[in-house]
């Protein structure tokens, strides 16, 4: 396996590790030369959406254009 820094054979991508949690990543260049590695997705999950359809939080059955407040009130 690559060390730090080192360029992941086959890929454009290189080996750096999870600040928090040491999990072996893969990254951008631009990371490397910045020092600026991210935290892992176990460590800092993405943003999943507030799980209601487009559909409903535009279309809204009472007419409500604000559906997306009405899930987070009840």
């Amino acid at each position: 396996m690559e060390s730090h820094g080192q360029r992941i054979a086959g890929s454009r991508f290189y080996r750096a590790h999870c600040p928090r949690c040491g999990e072996p990543m893969r990254v951008t260049l631009e990371c490397i030369e910045a020092d600026t590695i991210p935290e892992c997705e176990q460590c800092n999950p993405p943003h999943i959406g507030c799980g209601i359809p487009m559909s409903l939080r535009c279309n809204s059955v009472d007419g409500d254009v604000d559906a997306f407040r009405k899930a987070w009130d009840q």
